[in-house]
């Protein structure tokens, strides 16, 4: 047969529009006030960590979407460098020197796909890998 319960009586200062809005939701529960106390205050309890770490959290939610929007515009205006350079590059060649360059320009590029692939999955597996204790 379980334990009793046994309560320790705390005395709670709580507002008149407090004290209503309690007396309004034990009563749509059907339950005493002091059951829907001992809720409230267990559900904190239990959830009190979440809280007190939510502001910090969302702090480096927008810390890291500011990093993410920087990097993007970086690599925009990078990936408009680099298209200026190529389209310079490509202007000066003749037609025989044209697909030499286009040659080393789809070599080069599937060398970087392959090198990009090979890092993601490295980023990939130390993210899901088990922090060391």
């Amino acid at each position: 047969m379980p334990k009793p319960r046994v309560y320790t009586p705390y005395k709670v200062n709580l507002t008149s529009t407090d004290r209503e809005r309690l007396a309004q939701v034990a009563q749509l529960e059907g339950k005493q006030k002091g059951t829907i106390l001992r809720q409230a205050v267990r559900w904190y309890l239990e959830h009190y960590e979440a809280i007190k770490n939510e502001k910090r959290d969302s702090v480096y939610a927008s810390q890291l979407k500011d990093t993410a929007n920087r990097l993007a515009a970086m690599l925009y205006r990078l990936s408009v460098a680099t298209e200026t350079l190529y389209e310079f590059q490509w202007s000066l060649l003749d037609d025989s020197s044209q697909s030499l360059f286009e040659a080393c320009n789809t070599k080069a590029k599937t060398k970087l796909r392959k090198r990009l692939v090979q890092e993601e999955r490295e980023v990939i597996q130390k993210i899901t890998e088990e922090p060391q204790r």
